[in-house]
């Protein structure tokens, strides 16, 4: 059994602690945590250049103001850990013991990573206290009840079950509940970035309160002997323990926890629920009411060993020793989040999602036609690659890709993570040549967690340039980048595949035996659109297109006439038989992509005996 790392050694000032973190918990500043030092000086007002560990030495950096700096510098990873618990309560939401397993196979090199989401819940509570550690404590019994204040309601109407049933054991049983949840979410992201934050001091709440027993009575308890012990003691010494048992019972006396949790739940689900039009100023209100009372907290001195022992806590979990994988992992679940439009159904086997180095069918868009699947980690074969250690493969990260998938011509969108000093920008520019090439029609982003600039891709092959998008500062906090994120793989998404689920027009008769013609046109630029049409039964699950453009004399019975590829069309898709009981699928994807699909003039029009009806 590996032996816990003793407080001592890293108790006696900063620069032991920054030695340990390098030496002992595998903090690697010159590769993939040189961002993370970066923010780290950032926070300790530090210049950029110069050894850490001299500077620490010379500046005398108090422990405290250290670790919370240190703190600070994670707090990305820990809001990760909140879109992935998220991602993996999704996936494992059919699961009736709601016990969903997940494996990391990171190859021959590194062992498997196995948990379920129950240790993924506990990781997730470690790393969110020991990240929020700088705004914990230093709350004061008006401040406390203030925050309260700001979300309680008079008649909470909680609908969330896990919410619930917390509320039921808390309130009724009078227990802290041994499970914990998700901060309420509204789609709003202003308010659920606060939200999330208010959420910190709940969880904090609960979790001190719970180190004096199971049973809510146990922290009056405990208060009650405190203070005969303390009537011994002279009257002017104060009391300097933070989330000490007499301001925490002082609080559950009035039910703080359950009121502040039922409130958050009460409006986050009404605010989700109104009209878009109308959520927004609700949110708007509800955050700047909550952002007043954080700017009153007070601010406090810390005790070094209260939180060394939280860094102790985080550095022994599993994860932290993966935390670079669980970025690419993040990433993956910001391009789920960015295709919610489309249906995302996320793939897991017999309770079992899997994410493996060597390819792993993640989540396939259910009401995208056509039907587009996300991949991690897709090999195709490429001649001649740039990148080094590249050898006739490509694998990016993450391609969102259409059927067949073992076509590079199907991909439209190519993702990779990165972690690297900036100064690596060649291996940057080569991957992004490579993967281009690689998938012709796909456009590549790069995401890099830590800084770079636009210029980068002037390094990229010019042939393919056009088709790239360099997003540094790529990570939770940069709203901006994550905004731009979005906004490209939406933007990719609208050209080559169209949203469906409820019909665009009005069914029309389809009497037997009669013909029937889809025709589509449109203008000058973009030069090549084409037309799909899926037939869907229970005996037949069949896609006319480019590729393969059916029969009339046979099934599928609907043929396509040819494929235009220099503007204008048409592109006819003639029906000769209509299938029993079939669905009838059509789409238009914008293959040549010069110019977006909206407003290029195509036109789509359904023609069947004398009744014509179009689509623009």
């Amino acid at each position: 059994m590996a032996k816990k790392p003793s407080v001592t050694p890293i108790l006696d000032d900063s620069r032991s602690i920054w030695l340990y973190l390098k030496q002992e918990a595998g903090l690697d500043t010159e590769s993939y945590d040189d961002d993370l030092e970066h923010d780290l000086r950032t926070h300790l007002a530090l210049p950029n250049k110069g050894s850490l560990e001299e500077l620490l030495r010379s500046t005398a950096t108090p422990v405290e103001s250290f670790l919370f700096a240190f703190f600070r510098a994670i707090q990305p990873y820990a809001e990760m850990m909140s879109d992935l618990l998220r991602m993996f309560e999704k996936a494992g939401a059919t699961r009736t013991n709601n016990n969903l397993a997940i494996r990391f196979d990171f190859g021959t090199k590194h062992p498997e990573l196995s948990f379920d989401l129950r240790h993924f819940r506990q990781w997730h509570e470690v790393w969110s206290r020991v990240a929020g550690v700088f705004l914990v404590n230093v709350w004061d019994y008006q401040t406390i009840w203030e925050l309260n204040g700001a979300l309680r309601t008079m008649r909470p109407q909680v609908s969330n079950p896990t919410a619930r049933k917390w509320l039921i054991d808390y309130n009724e049983s009078r227990v802290w509940p041994k499970f914990q949840f998700q901060a309420p979410s509204t789609g709003e992201k202003q308010l659920d970035d606060i939200l999330r934050r208010a959420w910190q001091v709940w969880m904090t709440v609960v979790t001190e309160s719970a180190r004096y027993g199971d049973r809510r009575d146990d922290l009056r308890e405990e208060r009650n002997q405190r203070n005969e012990r303390r009537e011994r003691q002279e009257s002017g010494e104060s009391n300097r323990q933070m989330w000490s048992p007499e301001f925490l019972a002082s609080i559950d006396s009035d039910g703080w926890a359950g009121s502040f949790a039922s409130g958050a739940y009460d409006h986050a689900e009404r605010i989700s629920n109104l009209p878009p039009e109308d959520r927004r100023p609700v949110a708007e209100e509800l955050s700047g009411t909550l952002e007043q009372v954080f700017d009153k907290v007070p601010q406090e001195d810390f005790q070094g060993e209260a939180l060394v022992k939280n860094l102790q806590d985080f550095l022994q979990l599993p994860i932290w020793r993966r935390r670079h994988e669980l970025y690419s992992t993040w990433v993956g679940s910001q391009i789920i989040d960015a295709c919610e439009d489309y249906g995302v159904h996320i793939h897991h086997v017999d309770g079992s999602l899997l994410l493996s180095f060597s390819g792993t069918h993640l989540a396939t868009l259910t009401r995208g036609e056509p039907t587009m699947h996300i991949w991690a980690e897709l090999r195709s074969p490429l001649q001649h690659p740039v990148g080094k250690g590249r050898k006739r493969n490509i694998q990016p990260d993450y391609s969102l890709i259409g059927e067949p998938i073992t076509s590079p011509d199907m991909s439209i969108l190519e993702v990779e993570c990165k972690q690297y000093k900036t100064a690596s920008s060649k291996s940057f520019c080569d991957a992004i040549t490579d993967y281009a090439a690689g998938r012709p029609r796909a456009h590549v982003v790069l995401v890099n967690y830590g800084r770079g600039r636009q210029s980068l891709l002037d390094g990229v092959e010019p042939s393919v340039r056009d088709r790239t998008s360099f997003i540094p500062l790529m990570r939770p906090g940069s709203d901006e980048a994550q905004s731009r994120f979005r906004d490209i793989v939406g933007e990719v998404l609208s050209k080559r595949c169209v949203r469906v689920g409820a019909p665009l027009t009005s069914a029309m008769p389809m009497p037997a035996g009669t013909c029937s013609k889809v025709t589509l046109s449109w203008g000058s630029m973009p030069r090549d659109l084409d037309l799909h049409v899926r037939i869907v039964s229970h005996e037949l699950d069949y896609e006319v297109y480019y590729s393969d453009r059916g029969s009339t004399m046979q099934s599928p019975w609907a043929q396509l006439d040819t494929d235009i590829r220099h503007g204008s069309g048409p592109e006819s898709l003639e029906i000769a038989r209509w299938v029993s009981g079939g669905k009838y699928h059509i789409a238009v994807c914008n293959y040549s992509n010069e110019s977006p699909l909206a407003n290029c003039g195509a036109l789509v029009t359904f023609s069947q005996g004398s009744q014509t009806e179009s689509v623009a």
